[in-house]
């Protein structure tokens, strides 16, 4: 018979993680699965990751907060299993990143697929991206000037991708959504001669940027994206409808604790932790600063 030791058991957190990096292998199959099936793992990969943020760290980081006594009488880790969780998920990230960027793209070049940035628009796809912005983009775009001498209360929606937009005037940043939930992600901007270029709406703010911010000298422009505590608390009173509680707690799923904020690797460290102190995401709340 087998004695069951420490060593036998695994956190069911990091175990889950093991599942995901599953479908990030799928994703690095080149011999086995196509190009668009590959494609579609990455994508299913990143939304099982976010939701993990969301739901299972939450979770972790509300243990924390019980009494460190009572931690170890449960033999309650949170602070561990989180350091575990980070080095896991960075792993993962960076093999993400390699994937898209030196299989996926030069894999869809060969299919004359050409992914382009706002570096490389060339004239004909700068005048293209201008009509993109002016007819589909510019009315869903939320844009924020913030006077950092003032008093100020930033709120980023749970899931949704912003530009973090710093000036050569160091009291003020921008803020501009970008409308993924209203506006396709990718742009079909030409085809010319059999060959396809897409690009990202993000792409098409971030050349238009100068534009959106026309009285300011622009220094640096960053994505970032925060992940909010989406669990479930129910209190324990007995009145009122299960299902209307429910609802109540559905709703506070997009306004709660941030759990993760994502942001560029270009950014400086000194302005991440100047984002994370206007946006006032604590070291608590700081559990994994991933590359978009």
């Amino acid at each position: 018979m087998i004695k069951l030791t420490d060593e036998n058991f695994r956190h069911r957190d990091l175990n889950w993680l093991s599942f995901n990096e599953r479908v990030l292998q799928e994703a690095e199959d080149v011999e086995n699965n196509p190009l668009y099936e590959r494609l579609k793992f990455l994508a299913i990969y990143s939304t099982n990751l976010d939701e993990f943020f969301r739901v299972r760290v939450s979770q972790l980081r509300q243990l924390k907060r019980v009494k460190k006594e009572i931690r170890k009488q449960l033999s309650l880790q949170p602070n561990k299993i989180v350091k575990e969780i980070k080095a896991t998920v960075h792993e993962q990230q960076q093999r993400f990143g390699h994937t898209f960027r030196k299989v996926i793209i030069p894999e869809l070049e060969k299919h004359h697929i050409h992914i382009l940035t706002s570096k490389t628009y060339t004239d004909k796809h700068k005048i293209l991206a201008d009509g993109w912005y002016t007819s589909t983009i510019r009315e869903h775009l939320d844009i924020k000037k913030v006077d950092l001498k003032a008093k100020n209360d930033i709120f980023l929606e749970d899931q949704s991708l912003y530009f973090y937009v710093l000036f050569k005037d160091s009291s003020k940043v921008g803020f501009v959504t970008i409308p993924t939930h209203k506006v396709n992600r990718f742009v079909h901007l030409l085809k010319d001669s059999g060959e396809h270029y897409l690009t990202f709406i993000d792409d098409i703010i971030h050349y238009k940027m100068d534009t959106i911010f026309p009285d300011e000298e622009i220094r640096g422009i960053f994505e970032v994206k925060i992940s909010r505590d989406a669990e479930l608390y129910l209190d324990d009173e007995l009145d009122g409808i299960l299902a209307d509680r429910i609802y109540e707690s559905l709703k506070r799923r997009h306004k709660g604790q941030p759990t993760r904020l994502l942001y560029d690797a270009s950014m400086d460290k000194d302005d991440a932790k100047k984002l994370r102190k206007l946006l006032r995401v604590g070291k608590v709340d700081m559990l994994s600063l991933i590359h978009i």
